[in-house]
C-alpha cells in the first residue's frame, strides 16, 4: 500500500490538534521506545510500562495502539489511519499505528530548505537540489525524521508486510529473555515434571512461570507432523501481556476487563475459525467462559499464580475434564498476538489464553488449524453434540430449481453457467432492496419467475424441510446451542455449486450475500409466522466484521415495512437497525446458503445444575472394562455418552494427555482403545440424583460433580 503526497509550504492535510505551548518540548514525557523489540530485552518481567502522553489522534480516528510518544499536530497518512505524521514546532516525526506493517517513508523537500536529519533518518541532496529524507518505522514506534524549515515537500508512504529481518531480530531478542526465564524454571524444578509442583515453586520464589510442557518456542507453533500444506506462522516473538501493544487508556493487562461478548473474538493468522466459532457461541453465556478458568485453591493463591503469568483452563478432551496449565507468553508479530485475541484490546487475555490451552492439548498451534465446530463445542462444554447435515439437506433444491431460487434471492436473473451476469450490477450493491418490484414471494424471498407470473404458491412443506425448522425451534426452546455452517470448498454442496457456477461465480454469490464461506454461524432464534407463510432464523456473524446478510429480511430489507407485525415480533420496527452482528434470514434462504450444521446439548441457563458423572474404561478386543448400572428413582432427562480418543490427537501422534494438559507423543500405536463413559443428568428442581453404580477395572479413574455453568 502506498500513498503519494505533494504540498506547498505548510502542513500536509488538515490540521487536527493544537500545537503544544512550548514547541521545543515534543516528548510528552520520557520517550517510550526507540524500537519495540529492543525494549523487550531491556524491560524486566515485573516492570510496568508507562506510555508517554503523546499527541491525540486526529478527529475521526482512534489509535489501534498506544498512540505516539511525541506531542504535536497529528495528521493521518492513510485514509484508514495506520500511519500518522506528528509535527512539533519544526520537528517532524511519524507514528506507526499498525500491527502488521512496517512503514517506509520518503519525504522530499524543496530547494532552500534548511533541515537536519534526526534519529534513524537517512538524508541526501538530489541533483535537482531537493533534499530527500528516508525512514522506516516499525509497529508501535514513534520516530523523528527531521528538524528545521522547508519550502514545499513531496511525501510517499509505503506499508509493507513485516520483513524477515525484522522478525528475526525480534525473535532473537525476545528469545534471549524467554531462554533466561526458561532456564530459571528448569533450575528451580530440578528434574521435577509435575506441573503443580513446578508452579508452586515458582510462586514461592517469585519466578516468572514458563510452561516446560508447552514452551514459548517454535516447537509449540508447528508440530512435527505438520505437512506444510497450510501456510503457517513459523517465526514469532513470544511476549508477555505487559509487552503487547495496547490501545490508549486500555490499562494494565487483565484476564477479563469488561463483559464477555462473542464480538470480542478476533481470529488472527491461524485457521482455527472452527474453534473460535464455538468459543463465540459459548460467549453468549459469559459465565460459561469465565468458568473455564479454574479457581484452584484460594483466591489469594490464584492471584499469586496469575501474577507470575500462570493460568489454569478447564477443557474436556476425550470425554474427560482436564485442567490445562499455561503460561501467558503469546506468539506475536508487531507486538500483537499472531493468533486469536480480543480485537479491541489484545491485553484482555481470555481469548488468547483459551486458544493457547486448546493448542497445548493438541501439541502445537498448527494442530488446531481446520476442524469441526461441533467437536470444539464438546471440548469446551463436555456436552454431546449431533450433526444434522443429512436432515438439513433433505428438503434442499438442486439443479435448475437451485439456479432459479438463487437468482430470486437477489432479485436478478443470474445464470450459474455465466457468472458474468453479475457484471451489470456491482456486487457490493446487489440486494433485495434494489428490486422492490419483486419483493412478494414465498417466505418473503424476492420473487423470481414465480412472482413474475403471479404464482406465489409455496412448494410442498416437505420440499421446504419445515420438519427441520421445527426441530431447530425445539432445540432453541430447550436452551441448546445451534450452529450452521456455510459450504467449504470440498463439501458436496460446494462441489455441486461449483459445477453450476464455477469457483468465481460461487465466491461472488457469497460475497454479494454478505456471508463467508467455510464459516460457522450461531442461530439465536427461530420464528414462524404461518399465516404469512414466513419462517425466519435469527443468526449471528461471530466475527462482527461489518458484513451481514444482504438478501430478504436483512436489516435493510423493505420486507420489514411491508410486514409491520412481523417486524414488531422480531424487534425490527425501529427507525434504523443497530449494527450488532446479528441478522434475520428466511428459512428458504438458509436452506440454500448453509449446507448443514448441528446442535450442542448444553444447557447453561437451567435454574438447577446438571450432575456430571464420568468413568474411564477400556475396550479390549470388544470387551469393556467398565459396567454401569443406572437406577432412576424419579423421572429424569439424561445423556449417556461413550467417548474415544480424538482422531485429531491420533493424527498428530499424541498418545496421552498428561497432567497439566501436556501431550505425550509415541511412535508405537496402542491397539487397545481407551474409552470414557459419562452420564449427564438434568434434574428437575428438588429431584434426587439417580442411583449410579459400576464395576471398575483397577486403576480406572472416575469424575463426578456439577457441569461448569
Amino acid at each position: 500500500v502506498s500513498v503519494l503526497y505533494w504540498a506547498a509550504k505548510g502542513a500536509m492535510g488538515a490540521k487536527a490538534t493544537k500545537e503544544p505551548a512550548d514547541p521545543k518540548d515534543c516528548s510528552g514525557g520520557e520517550h517510550r521506545r526507540r524500537s519495540d523489540f529492543a525494549a523487550v530485552a531491556r524491560r524486566s518481567v515485573d516492570s510496568q510500562s508507562t506510555a508517554a502522553a503523546g499527541a491525540p489522534a486526529p478527529e475521526g480516528f482512534v489509535y489501534r495502539g498506544g498512540g505516539p510518544t511525541m506531542q504535536g499536530t497529528t495528521t493521518a497518512c492513510f485514509s484508514d489511519g495506520l500511519l500518522f505524521r506528528v509535527v512539533c514546532g519544526d520537528v517532524w516525526g511519524f507514528y506507526n499505528d499498525s500491527h502488521q506493517f512496517e512503514m517506509h517513508i520518503t519525504c522530499v523537500f524543496g530547494p532552500d530548505s534548511k533541515l537536519l536529519p534526526l534519529g534513524y533518518a537517512i538524508a541526501d541532496q538530489r541533483h535537482d537540489d531537493w533534499f530527500r529524507f528516508s525512514l522506516v518505522v516499525y509497529p508501535g514506534e514513534t520516530k523523528t525524521m527531521c528538524k528545521g524549515s522547508y519550502r514545499g515537500f513531496k511525501a510517499r508512504f509505503v506499508a509493507k508486510p513485516l520483513s524477515r529481518a525484522y522478525r528475526e531480530r525480534t525473535v532473537g531478542i525476545t528469545g534471549q529473555v524467554v531462554g533466561q526465564q526458561y532456564d530459571r524454571v528448569v533450575q528451580l524444578a530440578h528434574g521435577c515434571r509435575d506441573v503443580d509442583t513446578i508452579l508452586r515453586l515458582c510462586v514461592q520464589h517469585s519466578v516468572p512461570y514458563v510452561d516446560l510442557q508447552f514452551p514459548p518456542t517454535a516447537a509449540s507453533l508447528v508440530d512435527t507432523d505438520h505437512d506444510g500444506t497450510v501456510n503457517f506462522v513459523t517465526m514469532a516473538a513470544w511476549l508477555r501481556p505487559r509487552d503487547l501493544a495496547r490501545p490508549a487508556a486500555s490499562g494494565e493487562p487483565e484476564l477479563f476487563k469488561e463483559d464477555v461478548s462473542p464480538t470480542d473474538i478476533g481470529q488472527g493468522q491461524l485457521g482455527d475459525c472452527w474453534f473460535l466459532g464455538a468459543l463465540a457461541a459459548l460467549a453468549d453465556h459469559p459465565a460459561s467462559v469465565r468458568n473455564l478458568f479454574v479457581v484452584h485453591g484460594s483466591r489469594d493463591q490464584i492471584e499469586r499464580e496469575r501474577a507470575i503469568g500462570a493460568y489454569r483452563v478447564l477443557l474436556c478432551k476425550n470425554g474427560w475434564w482436564t485442567v490445562v496449565t499455561v503460561d501467558d507468553y503469546l506468539p506475536c508479530a508487531g507486538n500483537v498476538p499472531c493468533f486469536a485475541r480480543n480485537k479491541q484490546d489484545p491485553t484482555e487475555l481470555w481469548v488468547s489464553l483459551i486458544e493457547k490451552a486448546f493448542a497445548k492439548l493438541h501439541g502445537a498451534y498448527s494442530a488446531i488449524a481446520a476442524g469441526d465446530v461441533l467437536f470444539a463445542m464438546s471440548d469446551l462444554t463436555g456436552a454431546p453434540t449431533y450433526r444434522f447435515d443429512d436432515h438439513w439437506c433433505a428438503g434442499t433444491l438442486d439443479g435448475d430449481e437451485l439456479s432459479v431460487t438463487m437468482s430470486a434471492t437477489f432479485g436478478a436473473v443470474v445464470s450459474f453457467h455465466d457468472y458474468n451476469a453479475f457484471a451489470s450490477t456491482p456486487v457490493d450493491n446487489v440486494g433485495a432492496s434494489d428490486f422492490p418490484e419483486q419483493q412478494k414471494t414465498r417466505s418473503g424471498s424476492p420473487g423470481g419467475d414465480e412472482a413474475a407470473n403471479g404464482d406465489s404458491q409455496s412448494p410442498p412443506a416437505d420440499a421446504r424441510n419445515l420438519t427441520m425448522f421445527h426441530d431447530v425451534q425445539r432445540y432453541l426452546a430447550e436452551g441448546f446451542t445451534v450452529l450452521l455452517n456455510t459450504p467449504v470448498g470440498t463439501s458436496a454442496r460446494a462441489m455441486r455449486l461449483h459445477d453450476e457456477a464455477g469457483t468465481v461465480g460461487l465466491e461472488r454469490l457469497f460475497a454479494a450475500s454478505g456471508l463467508g464461506m467455510s464459516q460457522a454461524y450461531a442461530v439465536l432464534g427461530a420464528r414462524d409466522f404461518a399465516s404469512a407463510d414466513t419462517y425466519l432464523l435469527k443468526i449471528r456473524n461471530p466475527w462482527a466484521d461489518g458484513t451481514e446478510w444482504t438478501g430478504a429480511w436483512s436489516d435493510a430489507s423493505p420486507l420489514w415495512k411491508e410486514h409491520p407485525e412481523i417486524a414488531r415480533a422480531c424487534g425490527m420496527d425501529g427507525d434504523a437497525a443497530v449494527p450488532d452482528a446479528t441478522f434475520w434470514m428466511s428459512w428458504d434462504d438458509a436452506q440454500k446458503f448453509f449446507d448443514g450444521g448441528g446442535v450442542c446439548f448444553y444447557q447453561p441457563e437451567l435454574p438447577h445444575p446438571c450432575i456430571d458423572y464420568r468413568v474411564r474404561g477400556r475396550f479390549e478386543l470388544g470387551f469393556a472394562s467398565v459396567a454401569l448400572e443406572i437406577q432412576a428413582h424419579c423421572d429424569v432427562h439424561a445423556f449417556l455418552t461413550l467417548s474415544q480418543l480424538d482422531q485429531r490427537l491420533r493424527d498428530h501422534g499424541i498418545a496421552e494427555i498428561l497432567p497439566g494438559g501436556g501431550a505425550r507423543r509415541t511412535d508405537d500405536a496402542d491397539e487397545a482403545s481407551e474409552r470414557g463413559m459419562s452420564l449427564t443428568n438434568v434434574m428437575s428442581e428438588g429431584d434426587g440424583a439417580p442411583g449410579f453404580g459400576g464395576v471398575n477395572a483397577p486403576g480406572v479413574g472416575e469424575q463426578h460433580g456439577y457441569l461448569p455453568a
